[in-house]
Order: structure tokens, then C-alpha cells, then sequence
């Protein structure tokens, strides 16, 4: 109240403002890794290959060698640079330390380049000698198991459990596509190692159909991104 002579008194009373940006109680919280020494560098080192890599794709560089990479040989050499440190940056479990990197996420950092590697040196024979249709050979069938695990754990560690049980169930259909019981969803096949082909080789279905717009959309936002 304002006196005839005295001064306005105010009363200021504290409000709490509740951060938009705050998870629910209820959600998955993802935790992260701080890098720092040899993996931090590691990282950075990736992270500019993986742009030197776009940049290559999309002005048709060639590599100034005269190489040109098919396009799911591009696809693997970005799997190959990226998807191994989602092991390293996203913890295994909750209780997992946060301050150094637990010897099995550098197993499966290890694992994934391995399998990637084998996978991208493959793409030529296979798009050649038509593997996903005459069948692979037994190595790269292991390696496309290996990668169908490598991608559900990362997707279990990026996206959390109901996205991976979204997901999971119709990256087994190629094993039982020619069961009866579909009914006009029957489709033809399948034969186990051929489910590994049809996931993992140049017509396999994670491979052209989720991963094709990341490149080109990474590039827009790279090229866009302030100085």
C-alpha cells in the first residue's frame, strides 16, 4: 500500500520456474560419457573424416584419386567412422562409470569397426557376384549377424528399450517371410544366411532404406552450421 507520505512498500515474493526442457519423471534417461584424452581425440579425428567423407560424396571428389565409392561403400565407411563411439559415449547401464570407459564398450568399439570394415570391403563382390540373391559367404553372413546385433545394442543405448522393441520384431521377418500362416503378407525366401544378406548387403533393407537420407541431411547441416 502507498502512505500519504511514505514510500510504495513492495513485496517480492520468489517464483520457481520449471525448465521446459526437463525430462519427464517418467522417460528413459540417456547418460553420456565426458571424453577426454586418447578417446576425445579419437572422436575428433572421426568427426573430421566423417565430414571430409560428405564433402567427397557430394561434390563427386573421388578421393583426387579417381576412385569413386559406390554408395553403400559411402554408407559403411560413415558407419564405420561414427557408430563404433556410440559405445564409447553412451554407457552400457546406469550404474556404469561416466569418468572412464568400461573394457566391454571398448570390446564393442573394437567389434563394430572390425565388423564395419569387413562389411564396406565386401559391397563391391557382392553388388558383382549378386550375394544378397546366390548367397554370401559364410564370413560375411557372420559379420551381418554381428552388425544386426552391434545396431539393436546401440539403439538400446541411443534410443532406450521401447524403440528397440519397436523396432526389433520386423527385422525378423526375413527369417520366416515364406510361412504360411502371413498370409498375403507371404513373402519369398527366406533362408537364415540370407537374412544376414538381405539386412546387410547393397539392397539390404537397414542399410538403404534408414540410413540413405542421414548423408545428404548431415551435409545440409554441416554446411549450414554458423563459423
Amino acid at each position: 500500500m502507498t502512505g500519504a507520505s511514505g514510500p510504495v512498500a513492495e513485496k517480492t515474493d520468489q517464483v520457481l520456474i520449471q525448465d521446459p526442457h526437463g525430462a519427464p519423471a517418467e522417460s528413459e534417461v540417456i547418460r553420456t560419457r565426458r571424453l577426454s584424452g586418447f578417446w576425445r581425440y579419437a572422436l575428433l579425428v572421426a568427426s573430421a573424416a566423417t565430414i571430409f567423407l560428405c564433402l567427397n560424396q557430394q561434390f563427386v571428389l573421388r578421393f583426387f584419386v579417381g576412385f569413386t565409392p559406390l554408395n553403400t561403400e559411402y554408407y559403411y565407411g560413415l558407419v564405420l567412422l561414427m557408430m563404433p563411439f556410440v559405445f564409447i559415449v553412451f554407457p552400457g547401464h546406469e550404474k556404469a562409470a561416466l569418468d572412464r570407459v568400461a573394457w566391454y564398450d571398448q570390446l564393442l568399439f573394437g567389434l563394430t569397426v572390425a565388423v564395419s570394415a569387413m562389411l564396406m570391403l565386401s559391397v563391391r563382390s557382392a553388388a558383382e557376384l549378386g550375394w544378397e540373391f546366390t548367397g554370401a559367404p559364410e564370413p560375411v553372413v557372420i559379420a551381418g549377424y554381428l552388425m544386426w546385433a552391434i545396431l539393436m545394442e546401440g539403439l538400446r543405448r541411443t534410443g532406450g528399450w521401447g524403440l528397440v522393441l519397436s523396432i526389433f520384431p520386423f527385422t525378423l521377418y526375413p527369417l520366416f517371410a515364406d510361412s504360411a500362416w502371413l498370409g498375403p503378407l507371404k513373402g519369398t525366401g527366406p533362408w537364415q544366411p540370407q537374412a544376414s544378406a538381405n539386412h546387410s548387403l547393397p539392397t539390404g533393407g537397414w542399410l538403404e532404406f534408414p540410413f540413405q537420407p542421414f548423408p545428404g541431411q548431415a551435409f545440409v547441416f554441416l554446411s549450414s552450421a554458423p563459423p
